[in-house]
C-alpha cells in the first residue's frame, strides 16, 4: 500500500504524509470486525451525539422535503455500514444497495459479520436493504416512493457487468457501474454523494457528509463522471479512508481486458 500511495499522492504529501496514511488505511482495515459490531450495538445516548457529527444534512432534508426519495451514491468510505448505519440514527429511511452477505466471495467469517451488520441495523431502525440479484428493484423503487434514501456502493466492479464504463478517477479511466443514472432517470429523484470519514486518534468519533445536490445533464456517461469526481475529491481528500485500494487495480480497463483474454484463452473450445 504504502507504493500506491506514493504513486498517487507522494508528489503532494511527502514520505512522512505517506507512511502516515498507509499506517491509518491498515488500522481502518483491521478494525473492520469490531467496528461493525460498534455501528450496530451502542444505544444512541451512549455516544451517539457525544463522538457523530454529520455535515450538510440540510441538504438531504431539502431534497426530501419535495417529496422525492433520494439517490446517495457512496464509496467503502470507511466502512459499507457506515453512511446508511448512521443516517438511520438521525431518523432517515435508508435502503443500502448491497451484494447479500452469503453472496459474497470472502470467508465466511466475513460474511457472517456483514449479516450481523445488516440485521443490526434492519432490527432496530428504519434501515432495508435492497440485495443485488435478489429482488432488489422492488424494494429500492417502493422505498423511494415512500420518501426514503436508496444508498449505492459504486466502487465494487465486477468483471463481466455490462453496465460497467469507464470514467477519469484519480487521474486515470477507472470502471464504475453505470446503472445507478437509469435509476436516477427514471425516478426523477435528487442526487447527493455521502461519505463517513473516522477519526483514527479516537475510533468512536467519525464525520458524515452529505454534498449538496448534484446537477445531472440526462447524459449517462456525464452524469456518471459528475457523480465519481464528487467522490473522488473525498478519497484524494482522505486517502487512509478508502476501502478500495487493496483491489484497486481490479477497476482499471486494462485488468479487465487482461482477465477477459486469459478467461477466452482458457476456456474449453468444441470442434
Amino acid at each position: 500500500m504504502y507504493r500506491i500511495f506514493t504513486e498517487k499522492f507522494g508528489a503532494a504529501r511527502g514520505s512522512e504524509e505517506i507512511k502516515r496514511i498507509t499506517r491509518d488505511y491498515f488500522r481502518i482495515q483491521t478494525s473492520f470486525f469490531y467496528y461493525t459490531l460498534f455501528l450496530v450495538t451502542l444505544r444512541k445516548k451512549m455516544w451517539f451525539s457525544r463522538y457523530v457529527v454529520f455535515e450538510g444534512l440540510e441538504h438531504l432534508d431539502r431534497s426530501l422535503a419535495s417529496h422525492h426519495g433520494v439517490i446517495m451514491p457512496t464509496f467503502h468510505f470507511n466502512h459499507p455500514i457506515a453512511v446508511p448505519g448512521l443516517l438511520i440514527y438521525k431518523g432517515y429511511k435508508i435502503t443500502g444497495y448491497a451484494v447479500h452477505p452469503w453472496d459474497l466471495n470472502v470467508p465466511l467469517v466475513a460474511k457472517i459479520v456483514t449479516w450481523i451488520g445488516y440485521k443490526g441495523g434492519m432490527l432496530r431502525e428504519d434501515l432495508e436493504m435492497a440485495y443485488r440479484n435478489r429482488g432488489a428493484r422492488d424494494v429500492y423503487m417502493r422505498r423511494l416512493k415512500e420518501d426514503g434514501s436508496l444508498v449505492v456502493l459504486l466502487d465494487m466492479p465486477f468483471f463481466g457487468k455490462k453496465s460497467l464504463k469507464p470514467v477519469d478517477f484519480l487521474g486515470e479511466p477507472f470502471l464504475f457501474p453505470s446503472g445507478i443514472t437509469e435509476i436516477i432517470y427514471e425516478t426523477g429523484c435528487p442526487v447527493h454523494v455521502a461519505y463517513c470519514v473516522r477519526d483514527n486518534l479516537d475510533w468512536r468519533r467519525a464525520r458524515v457528509v452529505v454534498s449538496p445536490p448534484l446537477a445531472m445533464s440526462g447524459d449517462a456517461l456525464s452524469d456518471l463522471q459528475t457523480i465519481v469526481t464528487a467522490l473522488d475529491k473525498a478519497v484524494q481528500e482522505h486517502p487512509e479512508q478508502w476501502w478500495g485500494w487493496v483491489n484497486y487495480e481490479r477497476g482499471t480497463p486494462a485488468f479487465h481486458e487482461k482477465l477477459r483474454a486469459h478467461l477466452e484463452a482458457t476456456r474449453p473450445h468444441h470442434s
